[in-house]
């Protein structure tokens, strides 16, 4: 029972299944998404923000709406997998 206990604290990343070229693929395309993500709706904020008020339609809110939530996906489900998988 105690060589089957040392055994179990020495699995390597290969004993788990993991391809290393598919998990640096993984990386980097969760990267581009979560820069292209952040950075497209932080442009989009901002050109809306430089608009006047009284200007704005429903579909300038629409836009904002869409916009604030597409960051919130990115911050709260592409950045957390991303650092699960730089960590695992």
């Amino acid at each position: 029972m105690t060589t089957r206990a040392a055994n179990a604290t020495n699995v390597t990343s290969d004993d788990l299944g993991r391809d290393e070229g598919l998990a640096q693929a993984e990386i980097a395309t969760l990267t581009i998404m979560f820069l292209v993500t952040v950075i497209g709706n932080a442009a989009v904020l901002l050109a809306i923000s430089t608009r006047p008020r009284k200007k704005l339609s429903r579909m300038y809110y629409f836009i904002l709406h869409l916009s604030i939530a597409d960051l919130c996906t990115a911050f709260l489900s592409i950045l957390p997998q991303l650092a699960w998988d730089i960590t695992y």
